[in-house]
């Protein structure tokens, strides 16, 4: 058992026997009455104490080895009430990352089973997935280069769902015209690591492309594409070039045009 486990369970109990309202300051307990909107003094001493009971709760439900879907149910109501009676008691943890984290623990919990590492297979499992997303993870930073997928992955999401998303007021209106065929042109596509650095002079066998942006730079095709290849893509995606207008009109990078003529 951990022994933050040990303390949270035993810390309501002590409260319980020693704390008196006069042990507290007497400007903490008209801070706590006014936060809980009560008047009578004792109330101060009654909320410390079940704010510790509810840490206690919610910790043995933390560290619970085994769930059922009840145990689920419990550790949500757990943790909601925990986060309700913390910054009443406690209002410099409202804005602290660790109080935050806590809302997550029920899709943590469901997603692994439990909220702890019962066997070493498990953690063996689990790192076994972040291999395969993350090659060479040792001296590596692992949490940015999963951050750096997840953040991809999500923004072409976002594109490919026509720009939808209740956390922005204004969506992106010109993917939400393109045909479903632009769902192609993320077929097979990947992000690797910059392995050339932009200093480097390009071997006699490859092409220089420009970008009509600076923030895009250092392109190479590995292989060119023949004309029939060309003009095979062109007739599976007849309105690309029209598509294409919208989505660099979209941008804002009309600029871009000139490098094609539009149909």
């Amino acid at each position: 058992m951990s022994d933050y486990l040990r303390l949270a369970m035993i810390m309501p109990f002590i409260l319980n026997s020693f704390l008196e309202t006069s042990s507290l300051k007497e400007n903490e307990s008209r801070s706590i009455l006014r936060r809980i909107q009560e008047s009578r003094i004792n109330m101060a001493k009654n909320v410390i104490i079940a704010c510790w009971v509810y840490v206690a709760k919610t910790m043995r439900m933390v560290f619970e080895s085994k769930f059922t879907l009840d145990s689920y149910d419990e550790l949500q109501k757990c943790l909601e009430e925990e986060m309700k009676i913390l910054p009443k008691v406690f209002p410099e943890f409202a804005n602290l990352p660790n109080l935050h984290i806590n809302i997550h623990l029920l899709v943590h919990a469901i997603t692994y089973g439990t909220l702890i590492n019962t066997q070493v297979g498990i953690k063996e499992m689990v790192h076994r997935i972040f291999k395969a997303m993350v090659p060479r993870t040792n001296c590596k930073n692992v949490e940015l280069d999963l951050l750096k997928r997840y953040t991809t992955l999500f923004a072409i999401r976002h594109l490919v769902d026509g720009g939808a998303d209740q956390r922005l007021s204004q969506p992106c209106r010109g993917f939400a015209t393109m045909s479903s065929n632009f769902r192609n042109l993320l077929t097979n596509w990947y992000i690797t690591e910059d392995k050339v650095s932009n200093e480097q002079e390009p071997e006699e066998n490859e092409e220089a492309i420009s970008s009509p942006v600076d923030f895009i730079t250092n392109i190479i095709l590995k292989r060119s594409l023949s004309r029939q290849d060309r003009e095979n893509i062109m007739k599976n995606l007849p309105n690309f070039k029209s598509e294409l207008l919208l989505s660099f009109m979209d941008i804002g990078q009309k600029s871009a045009l000139i490098y094609s003529q539009m149909g």
